[in-house]
């Protein structure tokens, strides 16, 4: 099935979830991202049980900190 991660289409197996799409993805970080999921975001507990729906648009976040 097809979504979109942040904004590029993605081919995916039907059923994964959150947790999994950020593994295929291979984000090294995954306690540093923010998923974002049809502008929804969801907390990383709750990442293994979310599936993602076909056509689904993911965005994932990185938030830096700095500043003087």
């Amino acid at each position: 099935m097809q979504i979109t991660v942040n904004g590029k289409p993605v081919e995916v197996t039907e059923g994964i979830t959150i947790a999994q799409l950020l593994e295929e993805q291979q984000v090294a970080n995954r306690a540093l991202v923010t998923v974002g999921m049809d502008d929804e975001i969801y907390e990383q507990d709750q990442h293994p049980a979310t599936v993602v729906p076909a056509g689904a648009a993911i965005e994932l976040l990185y938030f830096m900190g700095g500043g003087a």
